[in-house]
């Protein structure tokens, strides 16, 4: 399991771990992602972040079990609020 929780810097932290991402067996991660917090007028990579675990073959989930789809994402980017939480789960 690994946990990232960098106050908006994830899509960073992600890129540097390309070769994490790419393991086999995958490792889980618990990863804080904000929408509107720590970035005032938006998270600009809040898409890219999903779509960097979904490339490498995640599947995301809310704290509660559901798993997130891209039209989520793309939803929650519109409207500027996930409608609650910020911890995802991937795997």
């Amino acid at each position: 399991l690994i946990k990232i929780d960098v106050e908006g810097a994830e899509y960073s932290v992600l890129r540097g771990a390309v070769a994490t991402l790419s393991r086999m067996p995958r490792p889980a991660w618990l990863v804080e992602i904000c929408l509107n917090e720590y970035h005032p007028s938006g998270n600009p990579d809040f898409q890219a972040i999903f779509d960097m675990f979904w490339d490498h073959g995640y599947i995301a989930f809310t704290p509660e079990g559901v798993e997130v789809t891209q039209d989520d994402v793309a939803k929650w980017a519109a409207a500027g609020t996930t409608g609650g939480g910020f911890n995802y789960l991937f795997r």
